[in-house]
């Protein structure tokens, strides 16, 4: 029979643990608010204020019950409350990045 063979000899630089991460999760999570993605997530609020504020401006519009037709009242709702939507988005955007500085 032959005998069992011995391991070859291993390289301790081949195995080296690898370096642990330089940011932790909180960091990657911030990046997506400061880092190079910023602008992808200034785009998002101001879309989600457009949007809350289009909802909120049509129904408001609606419980006026102006005397105008139907379509001029959902567009004032849509140009007052997506305006409206998109200035409080941008105060927020302002205020968070004015305490994270």
């Amino acid at each position: 029979m032959t005998e069992p063979r011995a391991n070859p000899p291993t390289d301790p630089t081949s195995l080296a643990d690898p370096t642990p991460p330089t940011t932790n999760r909180y960091d990657r999570v911030t990046d997506l608010i400061a880092g190079p993605s910023r602008r992808l997530f200034d785009n998002l609020v101001s879309l989600g204020g457009f949007v809350v504020g289009v909802g909120i401006g049509v129904l408001v519009a609606h419980t006026h019950e102006l005397p105008i037709p139907d379509y001029a009242v959902i567009g004032i709702g849509v140009i007052a409350g997506g305006g409206v939507g998109i200035l409080i988005s941008g105060g927020f955007l302002m205020v968070y990045r004015w305490f994270r500085h």
